[in-house]
């Protein structure tokens, strides 16, 4: 498997900076920085016909909005299929929120995508990843060592989580 990295158009110079320093330093996993253009990435989810997220979320909005906005790593299998994409990015407050964590299937891509957030957010020395998840996914977060955020409110489709290390 290979992982590939992406800044969308709301990056600052320096958190692109800080977010390379990061990766740099990950041994475990084969990072390239992606060299095409992200309407290709778009084209290349659109071609495959898998439903990101078993559906639950609109693709245009919930994955390719954020991919042209925010920081992207996502996932190739062995066929040059994308089977994963969590995309991100750096809070003023110093939090790393996420914006989207999707992939089509359950196997494991999910949990290799957050750890990677994960690596970044230790390796930057940041304390608290956040994430509006769907309600479906509560329990995948828990198991990754997520908690309700106690400010969350109730009434909200999603439900806010929080990572502390």
């Amino acid at each position: 498997m290979e992982f590939y990295y992406h800044f969308g158009n709301n990056i600052t110079e320096h958190d692109k900076d800080r977010i390379i320093s990061a990766i740099r330093v990950m041994h475990n996993h084969n990072f390239h920085k992606t060299l095409i253009n992200i309407e290709e990435i778009v084209c290349k989810i659109n071609e495959t016909g898998t439903k990101f997220c078993r559906g639950q979320l609109d693709i245009d909005y919930h994955v390719f909005y954020y991919l042209r906005k925010n920081i992207s790593i996502y996932v190739l299998d062995n066929d040059d299929i994308i089977v994963g994409i969590i995309t991100f990015y750096l809070h003023a407050d110093g939090t790393i929120c996420i914006d989207t964590l999707c992939t089509p299937h359950s196997n494991g891509n999910g949990k290799r995508l957050l750890n990677i957030v994960k690596q970044i957010a230790r390796n930057l020395r940041i304390k608290t990843i956040c994430v509006s998840s769907t309600k479906n996914a509560v329990g995948f977060y828990t198991k990754m060592h997520f908690k309700i955020d106690p400010n969350h409110i109730e009434c909200s489709p999603c439900v806010d989580m929080l990572w502390r290390s």
